[in-house]
């Protein structure tokens, strides 16, 4: 008998308020600390940090799962992310903000695996297109509202970072309240990177690529937007294009891949990312509505690209490794995350607050070189043998399970 969906809303629920609030702090994070007179490369450590401890929860969330189940490890995670919100405006400092935003990274990933496994481990195969279907209105739906919500506070106000912490505390409460049986433990999953990249060469490259661009955008995209002086609003709205923009082209995206060679469609939005950085780079100073076509340009080709390159892989790859395709892709992504923006940091820091598209422009430029060279030493996946495309979040390898029905990662509790 099919699960009834609405026994995952309390899931779905608190999945919604951790989008929400992640989208409010890592915004609103870049903003306050140029109004707190931090310079660049300090900004760019700062959001290196979150990646750090990102790259620790990928390994050892799954330990603590282990040993204290999924109830106890969300709130405990959740408490954690709330704490370090509110040490952010306990002590101003630049260091003392590395310390704490890797902290809150290894806190925040540590609940979206959470919630994805338990929202996999839960979701009946008859339904579990709707869960998917819904969880990312709840995903997309929430970041960018959340930029919009940005401009209900003051930067210099210590208001918003309460609000964010509250909503990770209320985040606790649809999880410990629902009625739904909890998951069994899940095994750990393999970091197999070296076979994944000789397994295809293109997806891993996408994802270092894409983990450098998407994560420089929504950690200093706010930096380089500020830097314009342009007001909290248009700040606000600059960032909800780049987001929007890559929310429309993921399904178009997808279809083109499942139809054409996946690698051209990725070599396509890879040119198309390096000239809309190019184009805000040099004409976005100039003309605010250019910038802000140039944002919505970037997302709608940049965005797609960690969905395209997890289906470049799962092409050339049997069944029984799409969770561990999936954990390493998302490994690669949050190491060019975290190099990603303390490159930024250091290229607005030396060349102004230009160099950061500049950078992310360099990055494309660089992927789409290896896009082609991969294009003449081999051949294309037949369309026939091509699995279907998935559109898949970069919170954990959890969300890629829940994508496609995989539960084998799933073992039974000893008693």
């Amino acid at each position: 008998m099919s699960l009834p969906i609405k026994s995952l809303v309390p899931l779905l629920a608190s999945a919604g308020l951790l989008f929400f609030g992640n989208g409010l702090m890592t915004t609103i994070l870049a903003l306050r600390a140029r109004t707190e007179g931090f310079v660049d490369f300090e900004i760019g450590m700062v959001s290196a940090a979150y990646f750090v401890g990102s790259l620790f929860a990928s390994l050892f969330t799954g330990k603590i799962i282990t040993r204290v189940g999924y109830v106890r490890t969300f709130a405990a995670m959740a408490a954690l992310t709330a704490i370090c919100i509110l040490m952010l405006v306990v002590y101003v400092d630049p260091f003392f903000w590395v310390l704490v935003r890797g902290v809150m990274g290894f806190g925040l990933f540590s609940l979206f695996i959470v919630n994805e496994s338990w929202l996999n481990d839960a979701a009946d195969d008859k339904v579990r297109g709707r869960i998917l279907a819904l969880y990312r209105i709840v995903d997309f739906s929430a970041v960018i509202l959340s930029q919009f919500a940005i401009n209900l506070f003051s930067l210099e106000s210590y208001v918003i970072f309460s609000v964010s912490a509250c909503l990770f505390c209320l985040a606790i409460m649809p999880i410990t309240l629902s009625p739904s049986t909890q998951p069994r433990t899940p095994t750990e999953v393999r970091y197999d990177i070296l076979k994944i990249l000789r397994l295809s060469p293109l997806a891993v490259t996408s994802c270092a690529a894409i983990g450098v661009s998407n994560s420089v955008f929504r950690t200093l995209g706010p930096v380089y937007a500020d830097s314009l002086g342009l007001g909290l609003p248009s700040i606000t709205l600059f960032m909800a294009a780049g987001i929007a923009g890559g929310v429309l082209t993921q399904y178009p995206m997808g279809y083109l891949s499942d139809h054409y060679d996946r690698r051209k469609i990725v070599l396509i939005a890879t040119l198309g990312a390096m000239a809309s950085s190019a184009l805000m780079t040099y004409f976005g100073p100039i003309n605010f509505w250019m910038l802000l076509l140039g944002v919505t340009l970037f997302g709608s080709f940049s965005l797609p690209i960690f969905s395209l390159a997890a289906a470049l892989a799962n092409d050339r790859a049997d069944s029984d490794m799409r969770l561990n395709i999936a954990a390493a892709l998302l490994f690669v992504y949050i190491l060019g995350g975290a190099f990603g923006t303390l490159g930024a940091g250091l290229m607005s820091y030396y060349f102004g607050p230009e160099g950061i598209f500049l950078l992310i422009a360099i990055v494309h430029g660089l992927f789409a070189g290896v896009s082609i060279w991969r294009l003449i030493v081999r051949d294309a996946v037949p369309k026939h043998l091509r699995k279907p495309l998935v559109v898949l979040s970069r919170t954990s390898a959890a969300h890629a399970s829940l994508a496609k029905g995989d539960k084998r990662k799933i073992k039974k509790r000893k008693p």
